[in-house]
């Protein structure tokens, strides 16, 4: 189950340490039901992350092009996630750290 936190004009995602097809699944309907043009920034908190499905890095890809340029952010990526985000293109549609 991933956490939302809201600071003013930034939402922070905490994602779980699986981001399979079915967790990101559910991940995205949560985001879904999010009004995210009330926020600055969207941040995905990836510090726990061990492993994602084809299924998250289509919803990075989905954000990152409603969102304004530079409005996404990835952090606390593992090298592991940050080569798969590479391989996919990700880090070019938004920030990865």
């Amino acid at each position: 189950m991933s956490t939302f936190r809201e600071d003013g004009h930034q939402l922070t995602c905490v994602l779980d340490e699986r981001l399979d097809t079915l967790l990101s699944r559910s991940f995205e309907e949560e985001l879904e039901g999010k009004p995210l043009d009330r926020y600055t920034d969207l941040i995905f908190d990836m510090e726990k992350v061990q492993y994602v499905s084809s299924s998250f890095l289509r919803i990075c890809i989905k954000t990152a092009k409603q969102l304004q340029p530079g409005r996404l952010s990835i952090i606390h990526v593992s090298p592991v996630i940050l080569k798969i985000l590479n391989i996919a293109n990700i880090t070019g549609i938004c920030r990865v750290e």
